[in-house]
């Protein structure tokens, strides 16, 4: 294997590991869940052989690509800025400030250019990538959080949404199984709410950088 498909191995293992890609699985698991509840009363666990080959036909593929499509490209887009817009209206809402060490990224590129400082750009760069995957992160959760209701609300007498059957059974584990796994289960749950109705978005324009003031500068002329 040469260098170029050595990187290209280990680029794709890393994002197939990173903690987004989970986060946009079980989100694709959840909502699938949640559309053959809504459209065959049936949950994903109650799908076999028989049932895909009389329901895989064009019609139902396309009618679950739009909804896909419809549904992470439109409606919770459409959701985090209703939520974003409804958090104008809190009380207390404190903004980035430069006094503060906040740094608007647009002066940070222009210093960059300006100044000729490949670090300050670099920066820069790490900025908006770690904004991207910030807000990839939020909207993930948002969807988690709403498909997570819609999917349990789902749930009838003969069909168990998949999140009823998990919770069910995880009440069933022992003591000593459960307790761990609560350890981890619970902290995760706070995430993904926090983070789905993140109330810093102000922020995201901004760039920490407490001692950006003492910089080096090329002198102005």
């Amino acid at each position: 294997m040469n260098s170029k498909a050595a990187k290209e191995t280990l680029d794709l293992l890393e994002k197939l590991t990173s903690f987004p890609y989970f986060l946009f699985v079980l989100s694709v698991v959840l909502f699938t869940d949640t559309y053959l509840l809504a459209a065959h009363g049936i949950s994903i666990r109650n799908t076999d052989e028989t049932w895909l080959k009389t329901h895989s036909n064009i019609n139902e593929m396309i009618t679950f690509l739009g909804c896909v499509g419809f549904f992470y490209a439109a409606f919770i887009p459409g959701l985090r800025f209703f939520v974003n817009f409804i958090q104008i209206f809190f009380p207390n809402r404190k903004y980035p400030s430069e006094k503060d060490g906040w740094v608007r990224r647009s002066i940070l590129r222009d210093f960059a250019i300006v100044n000729n400082n490949p670090l300050a750009y670099k920066e820069y760069e790490n900025s908006i990538e770690l904004l991207r995957t910030e807000r990839r992160t939020s909207v993930l959760c948002l969807s988690l959080a709403f498909l997570s209701v819609a999917d349990y609300s789902l749930s009838s007498e003969n069909y168990q949404s998949l999140l009823q059957f998990i919770y069910l059974n995880f009440n069933a584990f022992p003591w000593y199984v459960h307790f761990p796994l609560m350890i981890v289960v619970i902290p995760f749950l706070i995430f993904v709410l926090i983070v789905a109705f993140r109330t810093d978005a102000q922020y995201d324009d901004h760039v920490f950088l407490p001692d950006f003031k003492h910089w080096p500068r090329k002198d102005n002329e």
